[in-house]
């Protein structure tokens, strides 16, 4: 999913977002893992159901109390519950970042923790890819890409790492 500038509009911290796209419907979500937000397409009127043409999950593990650090299976669990109650979207994982004082929590994120939660999620792709089937598009925008990488050039910058990582993605 693209950055702030999509149109996206949050609802509460962890809520649904949603945007037109064309002529799509698409959403995003920030649910945590096991369940998403919506329990049945008839539980959510005009957010779920089979208008839907994507939906991804957005996930930042540093937002949670206690850090929230979920498999692979249970990442897939989700997303193959959100196909059934999106059954025509395609799913996967939306941003991934780790959440600092710019976001309220006490302190800022480590590069080594920010490696480590690129490495995590992001080497999930061919798991979740097996597991949750065709309707899986990947995903993962790093949600603070312009803080965390950007200048390539500047010490500690996490592109190297992210470009290696999505290039990994892209050659499979």
């Amino acid at each position: 999913m693209a950055g702030p500038a999509t149109g996206h509009q949050r609802q509460g911290r962890g809520g649904l977002r949603r945007r037109r796209a064309g002529a799509r419907r698409v959403a995003t979500a920030t649910p945590t893992v096991g369940r998403p937000r919506c329990p049945s397409p008839g539980a959510c009127p005009g957010a779920c159901g089979s208008g839907w043409t994507s939906f991804s999950l957005s996930f930042y593990e540093t937002a949670c109390s206690p850090r929230a650090r979920p498999t692979a299976a249970q990442i897939a669990a989700t997303l193959r519950s959100l196909q059934r109650i999106f059954p025509r979207a395609l799913v996967g994982i939306g941003e991934v970042g780790a959440q600092g004082r710019a976001d309220g929590l006490p302190r800022d994120p480590t590069f080594a923790e920010k490696e480590r939660i690129a490495r995590r999620y992001l080497g999930m792709h061919d798991r979740l890819r097996q597991a949750v089937g065709r309707r899986f598009i990947g995903g993962y925008f790093w949600w603070y890409y312009a803080t965390d990488a950007v200048p390539r050039s500047r010490p500690g910058s996490l592109w190297p790492v992210l470009e290696s990582l999505y290039a990994d993605i892209r050659a499979r």
